[in-house]
């Protein structure tokens, strides 16, 4: 990691592509209300800091020690397919998880009339499972 050199990085540089578009759109807010404020007639061009360097992290130097880290922390025989296939299984197992649960919440909350209970004041009476 020594090795690697990424000059001008900021701490504001994300791979998480969230809080990347969070940044991006806060700073065309900021802009547009510049340009309303100062009443001009077109936005200022917006040079988007939160893109990472990809010609810095193309540089041969620092593609091996990448390369080098990856081999240390998974080691040489690593599948990133059969990893990224076990991944997606996972996540489709998870989601159907969630959607059974939803289902059986929607089942068992059409038990109750709930403009009923909140009209005659009983919602407060109903259980914290109840009302889950």
């Amino acid at each position: 990691m020594k090795r690697v050199d990424l000059k001008e990085f900021s701490v504001c540089q994300s791979c998480d592509d969230q809080p990347t578009r969070l940044v991006s759109a806060l700073q065309r807010h900021y802009a547009v209300l510049q340009a309303l404020a100062l009443d001009e007639d077109e936005m200022p061009e917006l040079k988007d800091e939160t893109l990472p360097d990809e010609q810095g992290m193309a540089k041969s130097g620092v593609v091996n020690a990448l390369e080098e880290f990856k081999v240390s922390v998974f080691g040489e025989n690593y599948d990133q397919e059969g990893a990224d296939a076990l991944s997606s299984k996972t996540e489709s197992d998870a989601a159907k998880k969630r959607k059974a649960i939803h289902e059986n919440a929607a089942k068992e909350s059409e038990q109750y009339d709930w403009a009923e209970l909140a009209d005659s004041g009983k919602l407060k009476d109903l259980t914290v499972v109840e009302l889950k």
